[in-house]
């Protein structure tokens, strides 16, 4: 009977089990081809950890508020990295006059997202609300180099006289001397353009994107169908913002975000050691530099340049990285970050010299650390900001300098900082704009003590040197000669103990193209792409299901 029943049933059995997996095959490959049908209208999905509560750029004051803004809004020109210069976005093209003090920028042919025409009048009262409703000294600062931007911002000018609307396509703009650094600051957000009389919130403007929802939370954003250079690839874009990065994490790893904006340091070693995320991970250096300042008119650091070089040298920038940071930054020797145009690979600045640093400590009058008080370094509460600074203590104290820790809130560590009460204090600075003089300008040169130049500090010589550089605007090589000589000159005067030039980590989803992120941690969304997934028998499809608009 055995026998009989096993040649009866067999071809049943097989013939069931063809079924079952036909009907399985059938369902996935289905699957595989929603999903991939689905890529022409499904929303890029992206994560963000902190808030967007302002876009117009006037009002931008994160990075994920310049993020998301980049997605409504260009500028004239645009910085294109990989060839390391400046490139036509809404100017068609610009040329210098009178000896590099007034730029002419023709304009493209270009419509603000709402079918309106963009004109060259529109770029001047644009220019006037931004400035008008700036809250940051830093972004009305940029205006400071157009002639009149200074009486418009006390209220003697209603207008910014430098800035003038020839005819419907002709810009021109004067300054108040050549700078050749003002091409560069065009790239920042309060220079991009958004229709001013547009009573919509966040009004029209002439980026890849427009918003069709905000509720703090969650954003969506659709084509821009007057985009001028092409629709964007993507459809749409879904953005969510959460309170909680681990749950951000959980998220993508779960495949229902496409993109993840900040990967925190501490996450970083697993994801590295892990052979699916390694190839997902996106790591990138900013023109960002996070160091320990000194202020230059306070005891003991006033006149003492000696001391101020002991404490650089007495500081293991690497061991920092690599044991608290789980090296996501990297060491500094001098001030500028690498790859920012102007930076010098080949200067010696401050390595770890523990023993040079009690020499000079001994030259500075304080033969280890003899008739040193304690020094309070100050710095704003988190616990990455409170890891570095511990082991900066502990480094100092190694060679006799004994450091206090003064943990402060955001809010009055910023107010201690621009009313300089602050003797030694963390301080992160990133370029407002990809060139060398939005850091040796803006945090050194006496002009912008009591604004940016934190530390006080005040070099006749450095002046010179970085005025001279923005002359040069017809001479690029003399110009990073002059940026650079200015930048030996401060690093030996010491007014920062220079740690780490800072760096990004972001997670991409393999279905994810074209997506990159520059050293001003922006991404071009125009050129971002969801390609069609490779499936495999335990792949589950990235964000399926999820983020359609």
């Amino acid at each position: 009977m055995r026998i009989y029943y096993r040649r009866r049933t067999g071809p049943v059995w097989l013939l069931l089990l063809l079924v079952l997996a036909i009907g399985v095959v059938t369902i996935y490959a289905a699957s595989r081809l929603v999903y991939t049908a689905s890529l022409d209208s499904r929303a890029l999905n992206v994560g963000l950890t902190a808030p967007v509560k302002n876009l117009e750029p006037a009002l931008i004051a994160s990075h994920e508020e310049r993020l998301i803004a980049s997605m409504l809004y260009e500028g004239l020109v645009r910085w294109d990295e990989a060839g390391n210069k400046i490139q036509p976005l809404l100017a068609d093209e610009w040329k210098y006059e009178e000896n590099g003090q007034k730029i002419v920028f023709r304009l493209k042919n270009v419509q603000f997202s709402n079918g309106k025409k963009v004109q060259a009048s529109d770029i001047k009262t644009c220019w006037e609300k931004t400035l008008a409703s700036s809250k940051e000294w830093s972004h009305m600062a940029l205006f400071l180099p157009v002639a009149g931007g200074s009486d418009f911002i006390q209220g003697k000018s209603p207008e910014i006289a430098g800035v003038k609307a020839i005819n419907e396509k002709t810009l021109e703009v004067t300054l108040t001397a050549p700078n050749a650094a003002f091409i560069h600051m065009l790239t920042n957000p309060v220079f991009w353009i958004y229709d001013s009389q547009d009573s919509a919130r966040p009004p029209a403007g002439t980026g890849p994107f427009i918003v069709q929802q905000n509720d703090g939370q969650r954003l969506a954003l659709l084509q821009n169908e007057n985009y001028h250079q092409g629709m964007p690839p993507l459809k749409a874009i879904e953005v969510k913002v959460f309170n909680d990065p681990a749950q951000a994490l959980a998220e993508f790893k779960a495949g229902q975000l496409d993109y993840l904006d900040k990967v925190n340091p501490q996450n970083l070693p697993e994801l590295r050691n892990d052979p699916e995320y390694k190839r997902m991970l996106l790591e990138k250096p900013l023109y960002t530099l996070y160091g320990i300042g000194f202020n230059m008119n306070k005891k003991p650091f006033a006149g003492n340049y000696l001391l101020r070089r002991a404490m650089n040298y007495a500081v293991d920038r690497q061991a920092i990285n690599k044991d608290v940071l789980g090296e996501a930054y990297i060491p500094l020797k001098g001030i500028l970050p690498a790859e920012l145009p102007g930076h010098n690979k080949d200067i010696p600045g401050y390595g770890y010299d523990p023993e040079k640093a009690r020499q000079l400590l001994e030259q500075a009058g304080y033969p280890g650390g003899k008739g040193l008080s304690p020094l309070m370094l100050a710095y704003n509460q988190g616990e990455g900001h409170q890891r570095v600074a511990e082991s900066i203590a502990s480094q100092l104290s190694e060679v006799g300098i004994p450091i206090q820790l003064a943990p402060l809130t955001w809010e009055y560590y910023k107010k201690q900082l621009a009313s300089y009460n602050l003797a030694l204090f963390r301080l992160e600075w990133s370029a407002d704009y990809p060139d060398s003089d939005s850091i040796l300008y803006s945090l050194f040169h006496s002009s912008h003590i009591g604004n940016s130049n934190y530390f006080g500090y005040n070099n006749h010589q450095v002046d010179k040197l970085l005025d001279a550089s923005r002359q040069a605007v017809d001479n690029e090589n003399e110009r990073v000669k002059l940026l650079q000589k200015a930048e030996q000159i401060i690093i030996d005067d010491a007014p920062c103990i220079w740690l780490f030039q800072t760096a990004t980590a972001k997670l991409v989803q393999e279905n994810v193209d074209n997506l990159r992120v520059n050293s001003l941690n922006l991404v071009d969304w125009s050129k971002v792409v969801l390609k069609k997934p490779v499936f495999s028998d335990t792949a589950k499809t990235p964000s399926e299901g999820n983020g359609k608009v």
